[in-house]
């Protein structure tokens, strides 16, 4: 399940320094979407505004250059081993002894907790029909789809933080399903003049339609590695 955090979590988590940080880049090119953008890092220092981090690296060792402006979806765990996430960005390097880079530190609010489960995200193209608190509705296609939230390309504005309501239709053993749920946006990306990404997380679904998507996941994952 991912949800904000509660008052007791917000007042006694901290990141601290020496603590391994999980990065999710997002891909800059097409051809940079076809290759799995996940990096592992420490954090070197704390400030008020921003984390200083370590050179991060792939699992095969190989390094990861990161510029300003790069949006990175950030992973970490707890001492209890609880899991954490949160959305930032890279404002600038700082060269000490190694070159560190600078992200953007997230407030209390932007920190959300996480189920390992829900980050089974596969691509999909879904049909999802949106509505905004404004009451603009729109129809839509997700591009990637877990448990935790889902992806999609719209026309319409919108912005980080907005709460939306939505249906999404999923397709389980030639049935088809309407699966209702609120959400809340965690990130968006122009993608040209026209088009923006959006990052959604479920923050009210029912559990039976919750698993009902991460079975979907599986199934499309078991396909895909079929092609």
């Amino acid at each position: 399940m991912i949800y904000p955090l509660s008052f007791f979590e917000v007042r006694y988590l901290k990141l601290k320094i020496g603590q391994i940080l999980f990065l999710e880049i997002e891909p800059i090119t097409e051809k940079d979407k076809k290759d799995v953008s996940f990096y592992k890092t420490r954090i070197s220092d704390i400030e008020n505004n921003y984390i200083s981090i370590e050179t991060p690296t792939n699992e095969d060792g190989e390094y990861k250059y990161l510029y300003d402006g790069d949006e990175i979806f950030v992973r970490f765990s707890s001492e209890d081993n609880i899991k954490y996430a949160f959305s930032s960005f890279v404002i600038g390097t700082k060269k000490e002894i190694i070159e560190q880079f600078l992200i953007k530190k997230p407030s209390s609010q932007e920190i959300i907790h996480i189920d390992d489960r829900n980050y089974l995200r596969v691509p999909a193209q879904l049909e999802i029909a949106v509505k905004l608190f404004s009451q603009v509705r729109f129809l839509a296609k997700t591009i990637d789809i877990s448990g935790g939230g889902l992806a999609f390309i719209c026309e319409e504005d919108i912005n980080i933080q907005d709460s939306i309501s939505c249906w999404l239709l999923i397709k389980h053993k030639n049935e088809l399903q309407h699966i209702p749920f609120e959400g809340k946006i965690i990130r968006t990306k122009k993608i040209d003049t026209e088009k923006t990404k959006v990052m959604v997380y479920y923050r009210n679904i029912d559990e039976e339609d919750r698993r009902a998507i991460i079975r979907y996941c599986f199934d499309r994952q078991f396909e895909l590695r079929k092609k």
